[in-house]
């Protein structure tokens, strides 16, 4: 699980799930699905309406062709070694995927997460 995407094209040919409702989730989905990955946005309301216009009409487009999975009204229940299982308004639904990249809100809330079973590790670019 990633909590920032600064290099899309790392993910091309993966199964990303994006999850957040405001621009850095709408902008990382797009920014995946051009790189050639197959990626698709979890968000657990009923619309994206936070993004700006622009990030919104790009968006519907990419998800009107086929090109991103919008995946409204879900939460991630499990997240496994390749496939994250989603509650959905119609039950539990498990979608193929190899990484999860999380755009909610600008500090990781960690303990949160971590009490939770998920264990994290750091990793830093070079220049």
């Amino acid at each position: 699980m990633v909590y920032r995407l600064s290099e899309p094209e790392q993910y091309s040919g993966r199964d990303v799930l994006v999850v957040g409702g405001g621009d850095s989730a709408v902008e990382a989905a797009l920014a995946l699905t051009d790189a050639g990955a197959r990626s698709g946005l979890s968000y657990r309301g009923d619309s994206i309406s936070r993004a700006k216009p622009k990030n919104l009409e790009a968006l519907d487009r990419a998800a009107r062709d086929g090109r991103l999975r919008l995946m409204l009204q879900t939460q991630i229940d499990a997240i496994e070694q390749d496939s994250v299982a989603l509650v959905t308004p119609s039950g539990r639904r498990q979608i193929a995927n190899d990484d999860v990249i999380v755009c909610a809100g600008g500090v990781l809330p960690k303990d949160i997460l971590e009490s939770i079973g998920i264990q994290f590790s750091s990793k830093y670019g070079q220049a």
